[in-house]
């Protein structure tokens, strides 16, 4: 595991931290490796109870880095590669492995939580925001679609019709 996500359990408690504090937590290819190696390992924690994903410094998550991420095309063709037993990519399977664990997911949300950061937010259980928080999903301004399984989490949460109108709007 890379030093930009860590790991502690206390009490049964998983403490998951995105901890890229000067990138306001912004997502590299190696930090979607590890939420995904990390998720695994929690999934066969049989003494857990709870699990809370959280940032550290002054954001949640600012989404994908995308000048780090660019610098890698190779690596990004990888990481849209379908992983032959879940069938999902890289960039999908790091918030949908948390959706996997059978306890509590929480979401502990300060800053920003942008596009990947909002979709590994609403692949927690619950979400748990400041006041101050700012929730965005920019990729459809781009003209790119959302696909790290945040719409997919977004329809179950809220229904197909209320997703639909939620991204509708501005």
């Amino acid at each position: 595991m890379s030093n930009h996500v860590s790991c502690t359990i206390s009490e049964g408690i998983a403490h998951v931290r995105l901890n890229r504090p000067d990138k306001l937590n912004a997502l590299t290819l190696d930090i979607l490796e590890d939420l995904v190696s990390t998720a695994r390992e929690l999934l066969r924690d049989k003494t857990l109870r709870a699990v809370v994903v959280s940032g550290e410094g002054d954001a949640f998550c600012a989404g994908l880095d995308f000048a780090s991420v660019m610098r890698d095309p190779a690596g990004v063709a990888k990481a849209f590669i379908p992983r032959p037993l879940r069938g999902t990519n890289t960039f999908q399977e790091a918030p949908w492995a948390f959706r996997r664990i059978p306890v509590p997911v929480i979401a502990a949300v300060h800053g920003h939580c942008l596009g990947g950061g909002l979709q590994i937010a609403l692949a927690a259980d619950f979400r748990i925001a400041t006041p101050d928080s700012r929730w965005s999903v920019l990729e459809g301004k781009w003209g790119l679609i959302p696909d790290m399984s945040g719409i997919q989490a977004l329809k179950e949460l809220v229904g197909i019709d209320r997703a639909k109108l939620l991204t509708m709007t501005a």
